[in-house]
């Protein structure tokens, strides 16, 4: 059996003598089931907080932020603003819906509303209808603190500045309309729900049952196509992880390659450097050998010098000899020619004097 989606905003304030409704405390506390707080449920159970913060804490939470806000003019916040936003969503207990998918959806559209000023949800099971409770708190917004922040109603009224009541009505109105339409959008529409219910579209049965099958109808559908974009989805999922190996493999062989390449230049290097040093060994050795043969030649031409040299040494005695007996024999020479002078001398002298001595 299908239904009519259900979502219900409110808002409370920590001066309920002025308001009929309860406080934020009364609400929080007959969210948690204090005792004297929730005198309609039969049989009160625990409920079960799905997300954040024990909704017992919120009220001071609020009051703490509001204390420290101020308006644009400097002006404290008033003392009735509203400071908790507090929401339901519920579904028929005798509901066909997948409890778990109805679960899932409804915490994914407050997250995506709300943000970080989603302050808790709570799920109750201990009355007619399973249903959760929801609490948002402005946050300090440049010094600020409204409730046109997470409220969308408040948003758009607050919007028609200058405008008159109606108007502000109608924007109130039609935010909250649209309010409904997202939750339909994200959350009613995939369970199969209708967005009104038969009292408010004045249907007959038939025809509320007509509309119900549709959105049986689109909810199967929607859930067909869910399935199928999952497929596609995890098909897209292995084409990308079959890319990414596909890439890493070609980024090993590359390394690889490059690897190999360098090693081969390495090797070719090496190669060449051991081909220079093997003939650096053949042109030492050589220069050895070489070198050998001139020291070898060296030590003989220092004997044939030394022996020269000897040779040489009795040659200049001899020659100093020789050039002595020479030197002896000139003298011997120059003595026989100037004897030979004074003989002629002599003998020319006495031929004058003969010749004189005749006349």
């Amino acid at each position: 059996m299908s239904s009519y989606q259900l979502v219900h905003l409110e808002i409370y304030n920590d001066n309920p003598s002025k308001s009929e409704k309860p406080s934020m405390y009364s609400i929080v506390s007959e969210a948690m089931r204090v005792d004297g707080f929730c005198p309609h449920v039969y049989q009160p159970q625990t409920p079960e907080i799905l997300y954040g913060l024990d909704p017992r804490q919120l009220p001071d939470i609020a009051i703490e932020r509001s204390k420290k806000a101020k308006d644009k003019k400097g002006r404290k916040v008033r003392k009735d603003a509203p400071l908790l936003l507090a929401g339901v969503i519920s579904i028929p207990a005798e509901s066909d819906i997948d409890f778990k998918k109805f679960l899932s959806l409804s915490l994914t559209f407050l997250k995506r509303s709300y943000g970080q000023n989603l302050a808790s949800v709570v799920l109750h099971l201990d009355e007619a209808h399973p249903h959760l409770h929801f609490y948002a708190i402005p946050s300090l917004k440049d010094g600020g603190f409204s409730m046109a922040e997470i409220h969308p109603g408040i948003k758009a009224r607050s919007e028609c500045v200058g405008k008159g009541y109606s108007k502000k009505a109608n924007a109130y109105k039609q935010a909250m309309r649209g309010y409904q339409d997202i939750f339909y959008v994200q959350v009613g529409s995939k369970l199969g729900m209708t967005r009104l219910g038969p009292r408010v579209q004045r249907l007959t049965r038939k025809q509320w049952k007509a509309q119900q099958a549709q959105a049986q109808a689109l909810s199967a559908k929607h859930f067909d196509l869910t399935k199928r974009q999952r497929k596609i989805n995890a098909v897209q999922k292995s084409v990308e992880a079959a890319k990414n190996e596909i890439q890493q493999r070609e980024t090993k062989l590359t390394q690889i390659e490059k690897s190999a390449f360098f090693q081969n230049k390495e090797k070719m290097k090496n190669d060449y450097l051991r081909k220079r040093l093997s003939n650096s060994e053949k042109e030492l050795a050589h220069f050895g050998e070489h070198a050998e043969d001139l020291e070898i030649k060296n030590s003989a031409f220092i004997k044939e010098l030394k022996t020269l040299r000897k040779d040489n040494e009795n040659y200049q005695r001899q020659f100093d000899a020789m050039a002595y007996k020479l030197s002896l024999k000139d003298e011997f020479i120059l003595k026989l020619k100037q004897q030979r002078r004074d003989n002629n001398y002599e003998k020319t002298n006495s031929t004058d004097t003969s010749n004189c001595y005749s006349y």
